[in-house]
């Protein structure tokens, strides 16, 4: 199954994305999907007071020629800012922060300004803390299927060191303080007594030595492998099963991934998971995040590959109805097209897809 939606372009709206030269992997795809339907897209980087001003200069002319100015993350928005007063669209590169929310209020007080958020629980706190509902939208992070195969790859596994036998688990979270791969590591030290044939699967775009320290006090080295890349994508075909454990808000773009990857993913609950992810349905879902639990969901999934295959395939599914790329392109050309008048409109606001039941 490949996505085969045809997509509009963002030519005749000029629209100007700014985002930070350093980001997270979610808003990275996101730039690029709008890039490709001709949004023009400048990268910033934040190195001193003095470079706001800078960035601000330098992005004059740009601005001028624009008709919507789309700006990611705190400093691409004080940025935009101070270009012009014409349509602004902000995204939190991240869960919304205190800091950001307070900021956010504050600049609705004197300007209008349109708030994207990626997930219904981001959305959700910016409204409950005082941000006005009727400026925010629901835009989900759609999937490029071409990114991610769906079979196998016997090459992958092998430079990674895995054999044909071997059960990969697949962390698709990037290593971070609020990933949970903790936990991970806690399960597998569990799996490594009950079946030796599991490995698992990690990535990180930098050196990440202290998960790496309690890893070789948890378990066999040669059970675990860190990869440092910034394409994750490429190690879904690596996997034979998907797991995440975040400890916090997170992006949904892996958890979008995981899905269109047709491999069975076990979760633990947070609210955003929730959003997209049913127990049974599309996911086994874990109600804690115990290690033991989290062991015995895996060793569920693998023993009974009736039920692996359903929730693979319906996740896949789903993805392919609600999480495309050119779905979620289609929302972003009627957001511009509405702040600027160039007519084509319609909701962009998305609906949680499912309603999980834990059992």
């Amino acid at each position: 199954m490949t996505d085969q939606r045809s997509i509009g372009t963002l030519d005749n709206m000029k629209p100007l994305v700014i985002a930070p030269m350093e980001t997270d992997l979610e808003t990275q795809r996101i730039t690029s999907a709008l890039v490709t339907q001709g949004a023009k897209l400048v990268m910033i980087r934040r190195d001193s007071p003095v470079s706001l001003l800078i960035d601000r200069f330098k992005l004059r002319s740009l601005a001028a020629e624009s008709t919507v100015i789309h700006a990611f993350g705190g400093y691409a928005l004080a940025v935009a800012l101070g270009l012009c007063q014409k349509n602004l669209i902000f995204t939190p590169v991240g869960f919304p922060s205190n800091q950001i929310i307070a900021w956010l209020r504050a600049i609705q007080s004197y300007y209008p300004i349109r708030i994207v958020c990626t997930s219904e629980t981001a959305r959700r706190t910016l409204v409950e803390r005082g941000v006005n509902f009727s400026s925010t939208s629901l835009i989900r992070t759609g999937v490029s299927f071409a990114r991610i195969t769906t079979r196998s790859d016997a090459g992958i596994r092998e430079k990674l060191g895995f054999r044909h036998d071997h059960k990969v688990v697949f962390c698709p979270l990037e290593i971070t303080r609020t990933s949970g791969h903790a936990h991970a590591l806690w399960a597998m030290s569990i799996l490594q007594v009950l079946e030796p044939h599991f490995r698992l699967l990690l990535w990180s775009k930098e050196p990440c030595h202290p998960l790496v320290d309690l890893a070789d006090r948890l378990i066999d080295p040669a059970l675990l492998r860190v990869v440092q890349t910034i394409e994750p994508e490429s190690f879904f075909a690596a996997a034979d099963l998907i797991l995440l454990t975040p400890d916090a808000p997170i992006s949904l773009y892996a958890v979008a991934a995981s899905m269109v990857s047709s491999k069975p993913i076990i979760s633990t609950l947070t609210p955003q998971i929730c959003e997209l992810l049913e127990d049974r349905h599309t996911a086994l879902l874990v109600n804690s995040t115990t290690p033991r639990n989290i062991a015995h969901r895996i060793m569920d999934c693998v023993s009974d590959a009736s039920l692996s295959w359903k929730i693979a395939d319906r996740a896949r599914a789903e993805a392919y109805d609600h999480l495309t790329q050119s779905r979620m392109i289609e929302s972003y050309q009627s957001l511009y097209a509405a702040l600027s008048g160039s007519g084509n409109t319609k909701d962009v606001s998305l609906p949680i897809l499912t309603n999980p039941r834990v059992v």
